[in-house]
């Protein structure tokens, strides 16, 4: 059918811009000023497209606007499925009880206030609250990402979750080395990376706050934040499953027949089980994760895409005051549990 080719020719167009976007996205990421700042091309490329959207994009056919979808949400999920070779079973063992703990904590203390603070007082939407607790609880973007998949919610409400991670893991950036040389608290080499490690957004971040102390604080770094990532499924898989019984339970109709989170969050956990076994050469999962990363980049462009200044300011400012706080509480209880802990 000449229609049918033609309508799939558009969506495939959409799908194409949002790679270009991809692919300047990851070009910028190798500029050694980006990377000292630990800002990743997953940032770059959704604010690459915010900037689209709020001035190039009347020049954007709608028929391509479905390609663009398809790369907001279809893309955005395989790509977090595949992000699962990133991670192994091994890998949780090795943190040990200590670490893991103190990882959930930080994740479920930081979207119980996320969810509490911005209902109760700050009158916002569900989604929004918990986007913006999942980007500072678990692991950035990746999580806003993974979390809109959990709760259906709309794109510009992830852009503004993800706006917040850009300022705040940028500032504790910033602050954390400070804290470390000036308070007084005499804070181990160890401890400093544990802290950072646990507390602030990106991966990238991390390791580029941790690596500002020395080796000792950068490994432990990445290995509590490698923590945090590994426990995003079982939370959101937990998440998924308390939204749907409080939806069942305030909606008599609606019975607990159906999934409580989206397929992919799943399949992430069998990607890690597969990556366990180490069944796939080294050489194939290492092309994997640079796919993966490209799909999560391209994903990240279509969300910015589909965000508009006039969509975003509904609750752009409501969801930074709320970050502000997260920030407060990450900061200053992760700071003094590390302290007391380890």
């Amino acid at each position: 059918m000449p229609f049918s080719n033609s309508q799939n020719a558009n969506t495939l167009r959409g799908i194409l811009l949002t790679m270009l976007f991809a692919l300047f996205a990851m070009m910028l990421g190798t500029l050694p000023y980006l990377q000292s700042t630990g800002i990743s091309p997953l940032i770059i490329a959704i604010f690459m497209g915010m900037i689209y959207a709020n001035s190039l994009r009347h020049t954007l056919p709608k028929t391509w606007l479905p390609g663009i979808q398809f790369s907001a949400k279809n893309i955005l999920r395989l790509a977090i499925v595949f992000y699962g070779f990133r991670l192994t079973y091994h890998e949780i063992i090795g943190l040990g009880w200590q670490v893991l703990a103190l990882d959930f904590i930080v994740i479920i203390s930081t979207l119980g206030i996320a969810w509490f603070v911005g209902t109760k007082f700050l009158k916002m939407d569900r989604d929004t609250c918990l986007l913006v607790g999942a980007g500072s609880g678990i692991c950035g973007a990746a999580a806003v990402m993974a979390a809109e998949g959990t709760l259906q919610s709309e794109p510009h409400k992830s852009a503004a979750a993800v706006a917040t991670v850009v300022i705040f893991g940028t500032l504790a950036m910033l602050l954390y080395p400070f804290i470390y040389a000036h308070s007084g608290l005499t804070l181990s080499d160890k401890q400093f990376g544990i802290w950072s490690g646990a507390t602030i957004h990106e991966v990238a971040q991390v390791v580029a706050t941790g690596t500002m102390v020395g080796g000792v604080s950068g490994a432990n770094a990445v290995l509590v934040k490698m923590g945090r990532v590994l426990l995003m499924a079982p939370v959101l898989l937990l998440l998924g499953w308390l939204l749907q019984y409080f939806t069942a339970s305030s909606d008599s109709n609606q019975k607990l027949s159906k999934p409580p989170v989206p397929w992919f969050i799943l399949y992430f956990v069998g990607v890690v089980a597969l990556n366990s076994a180490q069944l796939i050469p080294s050489a194939i999962v290492n092309m994997i994760n640079q796919i993966d990363q490209f799909l999560l980049v391209s994903a990240m462009a279509a969300l910015g895409i589909e965000s508009t200044w006039q969509k975003i300011r509904v609750s752009g400012a409501k969801a930074f005051a709320l970050a502000s706080l997260l920030f407060v509480w990450l900061t200053v209880s992760g700071l003094f549990t590390v302290k007391i802990l380890f």
